[in-house]
Order: structure tokens, then sequence, then C-alpha cells
């Protein structure tokens, strides 16, 4: 515990993960009152969205585990389809009278890049909405050369839309979701980020059973947009995920803490050269004694 200057209370720092070099402007404090109840502002997303972005390690091993994956399921659907089609039909008999679950799966990955995009625009977050364009437009222009490559022909518009036609490597409609969710997640509450998932989960069970893809298909999918979305996430970085000023505010205020004020700032210790940043709060009892 640090002590501040004469008539201020005791400002405490928590250290979190440092960034790749990216400085954070500073933030404005949020105060309230000792005994005013903290109001917590629920939202999509985790963070206030004007924190430093870093590139991680995990998403240079992802990226090429990714492009691996994407070589091997294309070296697979270039041959012959008759194994995929067999494990098509067995699935789609096993799994067909859920039909209505499948729809709803094709509805719901509609709806989520399409309110991730709208949620980051309207909260003006300006570098998440780059990403979230950036990756469906990228998956789908790629998904479209990887086409011509390994079928021999163009695909149709219809299948980036869930709308049917002939199966194609990769599938594109469910690479595009995989981006978009991927870019977007390191921004998401944990709760958010797992519908993302379940809804990823059961698009590429939908493709397969409805018969819009072959495995090899839906693999080159999965691999596309995991691929796009680690190289966006590296050649942009992506949210260093600090929490929201008002959630660290009711925490403090759970535990008993009575604050003032929380930003994040600077870390200035040096026996903690990893941490770039941390959280300071000002309680209303000041303290003299330092540990």
């Amino acid at each position: 515990m640090s002590t501040p200057g004469q008539g201020d209370g005791a400002v405490a720092r928590i250290a979190v993960p440092a960034g790749d070099g990216h400085r954070r402007a500073p933030a404005a404090p949020v105060g309230v009152g000792a005994d005013a109840p903290v109001p917590v502002t629920h939202s999509l997303f985790a963070s206030s969205g004007d924190e430093p972005r870093r590139r991680r390690v995990d998403d240079i091993a992802l990226l090429g585990l990714a492009l691996v994956s994407l070589l091997a399921a294309a070296l697979v659907a270039a041959g012959p389809p008759a194994g995929g089609a067999e494990a098509v039909a067995a699935l789609h008999d096993l799994l067909g009278w859920l039909g209505p679950l499948w729809s709803a799966a094709y509805i719901a990955t509609t709806v989520l890049v399409v309110g991730l995009l709208v949620a980051a625009v309207a909260a003006r977050r300006h570098a998440l909405a780059r990403d979230i364009v950036l990756a469906a437009a990228l998956t789908v222009g790629a998904g479209y050369l990887l086409t011509h490559a390994v079928d021999g022909r163009w695909p149709d518009l219809s299948s980036v839309v869930w709308s049917g036609g002939d199966p194609t490597y990769p599938a594109l409609s469910l690479a595009a979701v995989v981006a978009v969710s991927l870019v977007a997640s390191p921004d998401l509450t944990r709760p958010v980020r797992y519908v993302a998932l379940t809804v990823v989960a059961l698009a590429t069970v939908a493709v397969a059973v409805e018969g819009e893809a072959l495995p090899a298909q839906v693999l080159g999918g999965l691999a596309l947009g995991l691929a796009v979305g680690a190289a966006l996430r590296l050649a942009f970085g992506s949210s260093a995920s600090f929490p929201h000023e008002r959630r660290v505010l009711a925490d403090l205020a759970a535990l008993g803490v009575a604050v003032t004020d929380v930003c994040p700032t600077p870390a200035s210790s040096p026996p903690r050269p990893a941490a770039s940043c941390a959280w300071s709060w000002r309680t209303s009892a000041p303290s003299s004694s330092t540990r």
C-alpha cells in the first residue's frame, strides 16, 4: 500500500499483464460516493474500449495450426468425394430430425455477425468494427480463391448466405462466422463468448447434417476462419481486456473497500517490469503506512 500526498486517500495498484508496447491514453476517473451504490452497465463488451491492444503468442500458434489444417483439408477435398458423401448421409440419418435446430443455427450465425458489427459501431469501438468487416471480407475473398484452386470453379454467392448450392471447399459461410467470432472474442464478456462459441459449434454440425458441405469442406471452413482471424489479431493486435472501471468499483465495493474513484494508470514499480498498466483507486480513509 503506497501513501499519496497530504489530504489524499490511500492509492493502491494492481498490476495487469503487459501489452505489446502500445500506449494507452489516460482514462478519466470514475467517481462515486463511499456509501453510494455502484451502477454497473450491462454490455456485450468486457472493457471500456480504450485499453491498449496486444499481439499474443497464442495467435501465432493458432495461425500455424490453421494453415496446416487448411492444406490438409484441401488435399482431402481434392480427392474422391464418395467417402465424405457417405459420412454426410449417415449424419443426416442420425440428426436430420433436428431440422428446426439447424435452421435456427443458420439464423443465429447471421444474427451474431450482424449484431457484433452493429454493437461495435454503436459503442464507437472503431477498431473492432474494422476487424469484423475485414474478417468477413477477407474470409470470403480467400475462400473464393481456394474454391477455384481446389474445385476448379467459382462458388455460388448462395454458399455465403446459407442458401444452399453445391458444396464447395471451403465452407464459406462457416468460415466467415468463425473469423468474426475470433477477432471479436477478446472484447466480449465471458457469457457472450460462450454464446458465440455455441453458435459456431451448432453451425458446424448444421452445415454437415444439412448437406451444405462435406467433412473436408467443413474442416476447411473452420481452418480458414481461424487463419484469417488469427492473422488479423496479429496484424492489428487484440483487446487487452482490462475490466471496465465500473466493474472494478462494484467488485471493490463488494469486498467492503470504500472507493471514491478508479482508473488504469501506468505502473511505475521497478520490481514489476512485466507490467505496463495498473489499476489505481482512491479510498475515502487516508493511510500513513507503507508496506
